[in-house]
């Protein structure tokens, strides 16, 4: 491979990971990425090499390690950075995890998370500023859909990432913002390299997506200077409750002892 360590980086959606990777890419040895295709092409290509009826036919999973390793490395071949990060939200899920651990032996990965009130209040002013005609809590929270992009399945990573001890590093996006060099060197202490001094008072993100694909503008742009923006957003009953349970599972998981 082009690089010497692989970061998979999973987390809440609104937990400033955008704001976490331009910081990252501050760094020379770092490339950090947007939200990244990688881990559902592997996850195809792992279904395909298992479970297809030619797989099964022609006996092909003993491909599998040769052609998940040859896929990453193929994804990342224009990069040349010792440390790649790449951003997918569900990477943490068991499945997912194991499916990494096939390819390295001791995958690293970071699990960026937030109070899910916080995350749920940040998509509602997000739609608001988008001028978002549809009921402005619609399917943030579905517990019949736990497997729903949008806020269910990064929830469900970040649960699986407390549940099988995938050894991930977890960073809250409240502790980032207050005080975003103890969270890097914190990072630098878990991947066993230098540690690097960054600059949060102009901070560029590099690696901007097309935001019309998500049908929300601005969703991924950041401010240059590190800090916290009050938000002021009521939500219902209903999903305050909602938020709520979702934090004490969390909780419940052992997630302060793991961002402390």
């Amino acid at each position: 491979m082009s690089f010497n360590t692989f970061v998979a980086m999973a987390g809440l959606p609104r937990s400033g990971s955008t704001l976490f990777t331009s910081i990252l890419n501050q760094n020379e040895k770092i490339y950090a990425s947007s939200n990244s295709p990688l881990c559902e092409i592997m996850w195809h290509s792992f279904y395909l090499c298992n479970e297809s009826e030619q797989a099964k036919a022609s006996k092909t999973s003993h491909k599998t390690k040769a052609l998940l390793t040859s896929t990453v490395d193929g994804f990342y071949d224009d990069i040349n950075k010792e440390i790649v990060f790449d951003k997918a939200r569900s990477w943490t899920t068991k499945e997912n995890f194991e499916m990494l651990s096939i390819v390295f032996d001791k995958p690293k990965s970071i699990v960026l998370v937030r109070d899910i009130k916080d995350v749920v209040k940040s998509f509602i002013k997000l739609r608001i500023k988008n001028n978002i005609k549809l009921d402005i809590e619609k399917d943030l929270i579905d517990f019949d859909q736990k497997y729903h992009p949008l806020i269910m399945k990064p929830f469900l990573s970040v649960k699986n990432a407390l549940q099988y001890d995938t050894n991930s590093l977890f960073i809250d996006y409240d502790n980032l913002i207050k005080d975003p060099q103890k969270q890097l060197d914190r990072l630098y202490d878990y991947l066993g390299v230098e540690k690097y001094i960054h600059n949060f008072t102009n901070v560029k993100n590099i690696n901007e997506e097309d935001d019309r694909v998500y049908s929300l503008k601005n969703m991924h742009k950041i401010r240059p200077r590190v800090e916290k923006i009050q938000n002021n957003v009521k939500i219902s009953n209903d999903l305050e409750n909602k938020c709520n349970f979702m934090n004490d599972c969390l909780k419940k998981l052992g997630l302060y002892e793991k961002i402390n």
